[in-house]
């Protein structure tokens, strides 16, 4: 769920209403846009890799949506925080 610049996520869909967030990312702390991974990394083929700095280490988080539909959309999304973001910056 994208709250402002905050991305947060559970482990299952049907987890968003029923109990807390498993981690919260905020994108303010993204150096590039979220995009498809590597296949040698992440062969799942609708996932986004996500690169978060925290505090000086990238670290990289790969979602997995359920359709193609739901991939574009949060890649849209996303994307469009991010660039709001840096613009503001």
């Amino acid at each position: 769920m994208l709250e402002g610049p905050v991305l947060k996520y559970w482990n299952y869909p049907s987890e968003e209403f029923s109990a807390d967030p498993i981690g919260l990312v905020d994108l303010i702390h993204t150096p590039e846009e979220l995009s498809p991974p590597d296949r040698s990394i992440c062969p799942r083929p609708k996932s986004l890799c996500l690169i978060v700095n925290h505090e000086g280490n990238l670290v990289k988080y790969f979602l997995s949506a359920d359709s193609n539909e739901e991939k574009q959309s949060w890649e849209t999304e996303i994307n469009f925080v991010i660039r709001t973001l840096r613009s503001w910056r």
